[in-house]
């Protein structure tokens, strides 16, 4: 019987490994972190009573067994960012009775910028339009 060879083979050099026991370092998310902080902090202050508009869409799929979702849009069109804010959803039926409410939080969004959230209806009967607002920060 010949004797086989089970030694790795790799091209890794060896040094080039972190230390066993230590975690690997990520050069790459440090700078990811690092600029999405500088660029929040660019945004100048966080306010909560900014003006926005808040637009939604219902989306219907083909598929009555897919859930529908309010597609919302809420744009900044102040000159400071806009804080952590809720928004209220209400699915409507065809006589305009309520079906669901739901509700989507959305992140600070900056100066002249436009946040985009989803909000899903799961119920029946299907609703036929849907309207959004802000019910605060």
């Amino acid at each position: 019987m010949k004797a086989r060879d089970v030694s790795p083979r790799s091209s890794v050099d060896p040094s080039s490994l972190p230390a066993p026991g230590r975690p690997a370092s990520r050069p790459r998310w440090r700078a990811a972190r690092l600029a999405a902080g500088l660029a929040f902090s660019l945004t100048g202050p966080v306010r909560a009573d900014a003006p926005l508009a808040v637009e939604a869409r219902l989306h219907t799929p083909p598929d009555s067994h897919e859930p529908q979702r309010a597609l919302v849009a809420v744009s900044n069109a102040g000159p400071d960012a806009v804080a952590r804010l809720t928004l209220a959803c209400t699915f409507l039926g065809g006589d305009d009775a309520t079906l669901e409410r739901g509700t989507a939080t959305i992140g600070p969004v900056a100066a002249g910028e436009t946040a985009r959230a989803e909000v899903i209806y799961y119920g029946w009967p299907r609703a036929r339009r849907v309207a959004c607002a802000r019910t605060g920060p």
